[in-house]
């Protein structure tokens, strides 16, 4: 009988050990962190998304410039650096919370190679890895190394958080159609933002496609009479080439490709971001991360939604 109380009272503290355990690391990957200090960077292009390759630059044929091991100070989730000549900017931006597929905290960055990054970080540093944006190397990441042992200090969340960014401006920047902007949370920071529909036959594209050749047909042949072509030459060349144009455009305009009958929808799946000043979120503009998906114009786009980060960019911002 004693026995048995005691294996009943250990099962009962082991338990509890794992639920607290289980909580704590919930917890954990749920704050939102200051990354403010100072730090040495390195890109990466080459390296497995979750390997960081300290020696890629002696692998490259040429030398970048602020490719790595540059010193950077974070100012409020901040930083910059000179890369090949000109300022690269990054941000951490952070939410109120997690939401279906967005993270707390995302990085963006106006590199060539990336401008949406999913972070990652350890004792010793953090790593920013694509998701989304140019170039056309999917591992590319930036790594930053700790040059201390301090920690990382949480940043305050809003409690009771009221959205003051439930209406949009509705402007033609983006061909965003704003009045059938859906939200999908309670808080108003997740919505989906649908382009406005565009029916065509593509003849007006083709048209426009066709203009921009006959201008590189009379580029190409005033090059070619500066390069020594007699001028009969060179209007016998260009002649050729805008009726070749011209022949490329109506292949165009029969074989539909620019056609656009309204049947399918383009859509954007966002969600609501903020850079960070000191120790709290700067509320007075919001940034929006968005993935692109498209649907069915007569279907309702719920069953469409993305279900993970690729593709994702940073669409607008607003202002209070």
């Amino acid at each position: 009988m004693y026995n048995l109380i005691i294996k009943y009272i250990v099962s009962i503290l082991i338990v509890i050990l794992l639920i607290s355990c289980s909580k704590k690391s919930i917890e954990d990957d749920m704050t939102v962190y200051s990354f403010d200090g100072e730090y040495n960077l390195c890109l990466n292009w080459y390296a497995p998304r979750d390997v960081f390759n300290k020696n890629e630059q002696d692998e490259y044929f040429w030398y970048y410039e602020g490719a790595c091991n540059v010193p950077i100070t974070i100012e409020n989730n901040q930083f910059n650096w000179i890369y090949e000549g000109s300022i690269k900017e990054c941000a951490i931006i952070s939410r109120q919370n997690e939401y279906d597929i967005f993270h707390k905290q995302l990085g963006v960055c106006d590199h060539p190679d990336g401008e949406v990054f999913e972070l990652f970080y350890t004792d010793d540093g953090f790593s920013l890895v694509k998701i989304g944006g140019p170039g056309i190397y999917p591992n590319f990441k930036v790594v930053l190394s700790k040059k201390s042992s301090r920690s990382y200090k949480k940043l305050m969340t809003i409690n009771d958080y009221i959205n003051p960014y439930t209406k949009f401006a509705d402007d033609n920047f983006l061909d965003i159609n704003w009045p059938e902007l859906k939200f999908h949370d309670q808080n108003s920071t997740i919505l989906s933002v649908p382009y406005n529909l565009v029916i065509t036959d593509g003849l007006a594209e083709a048209e426009e496609l066709g203009s921009a050749f006959d201008v590189g047909c009379y580029a190409g042949g005033i090059f070619g009479w500066f390069m020594g072509d007699t001028i009969w030459d060179s209007i016998a060349d260009t002649s050729w080439c805008t009726e070749l144009g011209d022949s490329l455009e109506g292949v165009i305009v029969d074989s539909e490709v620019l056609k656009d009958d309204g049947s399918i929808s383009n859509n954007n799946y966002c969600a609501q971001y903020f850079i960070t000043k000191k120790n709290n979120f700067k509320l007075d503009t919001a940034h929006y991360i968005c993935i692109p998906f498209t649907h069915p114009t007569d279907q309702s786009h719920e069953a469409y939604l993305p279900r993970n980060l690729s593709n994702a960019s940073y669409l607008f911002s607003v202002e209070k």
